[in-house]
């Protein structure tokens, strides 16, 4: 089998991170949490790996899709906005994304740094600053709007 087409199992995460977020493999795109301050900011990491299922491929060379970024960092984001540990995850919708910027894209083997601050909060609205970096790369950096709605 072909080292490129191989699936790769959903990276261990800890059962925090379940609690708080409601995306399942293969749609979960932090690997782990590194920081939380609930309705504040948060920080989580992504390993891109040769493996991940939706890379894209420009050429020969791999990269990180630019939406896959910006659900990473949703991900993050909804994490922040947790109710807390023992309720059920909530659902939040991209509502929109505003003056988001992309420069050069992750690649395999880079430890994309996901981070989320919230700038304001409305009853069901959230608007936040969002940032993506590999080391002191910009990967994407603007502001990020979710609405939660009710779950049936």
């Amino acid at each position: 089998m072909n080292v490129l087409s191989s699936p790769r199992p959903a990276p261990a995460l800890p059962l925090s991170f379940e609690a708080l977020v409601p995306h399942r493999h293969p749609m979960r795109h932090v690997d782990r949490l590194e920081v939380i301050e609930p309705r504040s900011y948060g920080r989580g990491i992504k390993l891109v790996s040769v493996n991940d299922t939706m890379l894209g491929v420009a050429g020969r060379q791999r990269f990180m899709p630019n939406p896959l970024v910006v659900d990473a960092l949703g991900q993050v984001a909804i994490a922040v906005m947790a109710p807390g540990a023992g309720t059920k995850p909530e659902v939040w919708y991209l509502a929109t994304i505003d003056s988001v910027e992309f420069s050069a894209p992750a690649t395999p083997g880079d430890t994309l740094t996901l981070e989320a601050k919230i700038l304001r909060v409305w009853r069901t609205t959230v608007r936040i600053d969002i940032h993506a970096r590999v080391g002191e790369r910009t990967v994407a950096r603007g502001v990020m709007v979710l609405a939660t709605g009710e779950v049936n």
